[in-house]
C-alpha cells in the first residue's frame, strides 16, 4: 500500500513539476510575446503621428494644408504687419470627439528661416483670411471638418521656410517640412 501511495506521490509530483516548467516557457514565451506586443505598439505609433506631403496626422485630428502664399506689407491678407508673411490655409478634421478648433494649428505648427548660423524662429502673424478668422475657433464636430488660415512674419524673403509639426506634450518634432518662396 506504501509503494501505492509513494507511486501516486511521486507521479503528482512530476505533473505538478512539470506544470511548473510550463508555466515558466510559457511565461517567457508570454514575455517575449509582450516585448513583441510593445514593439509593434511603438512601431504604430509612428504610423498615428506624422507630417508630409502637406498632411498632419496626430490622434485627435488631421490636418491638411491646402495653399500656401507670401503676402507683402500692407497687401489684402497683410493689412496690419510691416513684414512680407508666409500665410497657410488648411483644413482641420476632428477625428476623437475632443474640443477642437481650427486654431489647433497653432498649438502645433511652428516656423523657422535659416540665417548663416542659426535657425529663426519666425513670430506669429494674424491671420490672412477675415472671413475664417470668424469662424475658426467654432468647435468641430467629430468626423467634421473645418477651415482655417495662420501665418508667420518673414525675416527674409529669399530663404525658405520650415514648418515643424510639435504636437503640445510631445518631445519630439513629428515632422518638418520646406516650403520655398516663389
Amino acid at each position: 500500500m506504501k509503494k501505492v501511495i509513494n507511486l501516486g506521490v511521486t507521479v503528482a509530483s512530476l505533473f505538478l513539476l512539470a506544470g511548473c516548467g510550463s508555466s515558466n516557457s510559457s511565461s517567457k514565451n508570454s514575455s517575449k510575446s509582450s516585448d513583441s506586443n510593445t514593439h509593434v505598439v511603438k512601431t504604430q505609433k509612428k504610423k498615428d503621428r506624422y507630417f508630409e506631403n502637406n498632411y498632419l496626422k496626430l490622434e485627435d485630428f488631421t490636418l491638411k494644408i491646402t495653399k500656401t502664399s507670401v503676402i507683402p506689407a500692407g497687401q489684402k491678407g497683410n493689412d496690419y504687419s510691416k513684414k512680407p508673411i508666409f500665410a497657410i490655409w488648411y483644413t482641420v478634421k476632428n477625428t476623437s470627439g475632443k474640443r477642437i478648433d481650427a486654431t489647433v494649428a497653432s498649438s502645433v505648427l511652428e516656423a523657422s528661416q535659416a540665417t548663416k548660423s542659426t535657425d529663426h524662429e519666425l513670430d506669429n502673424a494674424i491671420a490672412p483670411d477675415d472671413e475664417l478668422m470668424k469662424t475658426q475657433s467654432d468647435v468641430i464636430k467629430k468626423g467634421k471638418t473645418a477651415k482655417g488660415a495662420m501665418a508667420w512674419e518673414l525675416s527674409s524673403t529669399k530663404t525658405p521656410i520650415k514648418v515643424r509639426a510639435t504636437p503640445v506634450g510631445v518631445d519630439s518634432t513629428v515632422g518638418t517640412q520646406t516650403y520655398k518662396i516663389q
